[in-house]
C-alpha cells in the first residue's frame, strides 16, 4: 500500500514556471533577443548549473552584463506575476483527501526554502505537510534522486511506498532514481517535454485520487 504522497513544488502546486520564463522572456526581449524553450528547459525542476539565462544571454550579446541587478529585475518579475496564483486544478482536493485517508505528505522541491514555504503559507497549504525539503537541504538538486530519497526518509517511509508528483523531465528523473513511483502532471511550459520514464502521465490532478493511485502502484 502507499504510505506517502511527495509534491514537487514549482510548477506542480503552483504555476511560477509560466511567469518564471515568462520573466526571463521580457529581459532578453529588452535586447532584441528571445529565450528558446529548448535552452530554457535544461534547467526546468533543477538550477541554473545545467543553464544559466544570464550566462547564454551575456554569450548572445557579447556584453559585459550587471548581471546581479538583471537577476534582481527578473526575480521581481517573476514574483510579481506568480503573486496572485493560486494551485493548480486538483492540487488542494488531493492533498485534503490524501490527508484524510492517513497518508504522509512532502514537498521535495529544488527551490529555496523562502520561495516554497512562503507560497505555501500564502495559499494555506504549508500545515498539510508533514515535511518540506528544498535545495538548502540537499548538496544535489534534481536530476539527483538527493532530495526524493531524503522526503522519503523524513517521513520514515520505503520508496517503493510512496508515489512522487512531477511536471517535468527531470524531476521524474529524480523521483524514479530514488526508487518511488512517479506521476507526471505537465503544465502550460513543461508540456513538451520527454514523460516517458513516468509511471502515469495524466493531464491535471483532477485525474488523481487515492483510491486510483493505491489501485495502481499497490
Amino acid at each position: 500500500m502507499i504510505e506517502g504522497l511527495v509534491f514537487d513544488f514549482d510548477g506542480l502546486i503552483i504555476d511560477t514556471e509560466t511567469p518564471e520564463y515568462d520573466a526571463w522572456k521580457e529581459i532578453f526581449h529588452q535586447y532584441n533577443l528571445t529565450l528558446p524553450f529548448e535552452e530554457w528547459s535544461k534547467c526546468l525542476g533543477s538550477d541554473f548549473s545545467r543553464f544559466n539565462p544570464l550566462k547564454y544571454l551575456s554569450e548572445k550579446t557579447g556584453v559585459n552584463l550587471d548581471t546581479c541587478k538583471l537577476l534582481e529585475k527578473q526575480r521581481a518579475r517573476s514574483k510579481e506575476l506568480t503573486l496572485n496564483n493560486l494551485p493548480l486544478p486538483g492540487v488542494t482536493d488531493l492533498i485534503h483527501e490524501a490527508k484524510k485517508a492517513g497518508l504522509l505528505l512532502a514537498v521535495a522541491s529544488s527551490s529555496d526554502a523562502d520561495w516554497v514555504i512562503g507560497h505555501l503559507q500564502r495559499v494555506k497549504l504549508k500545515d498539510y505537510f508533514n515535511i518540506i525539503c528544498t535545495a538548502e537541504d540537499v548538496e544535489h538538486v534534481k536530476p539527483a534522486p538527493d532530495l526524493f530519497r531524503l522526503a522519503v526518509n523524513r517521513l520514515g517511509i520505503t520508496p517503493d511506498k510512496a508515489v512522487a508528483f512531477e511536471d517535468t523531465q527531470l524531476g521524474i528523473q529524480s523521483a524514479k532514481k530514488a526508487g518511488l513511483y512517479c506521476v507526471a502532471i505537465p503544465n502550460e511550459v513543461t508540456s513538451r517535454l520527454d514523460f516517458s520514464q513516468a509511471d502515469w502521465v495524466v493531464k491535471s490532478m483532477t485525474e488523481v485520487h487515492v483510491q486510483n493511485l493505491q489501485q495502481r502502484f499497490a
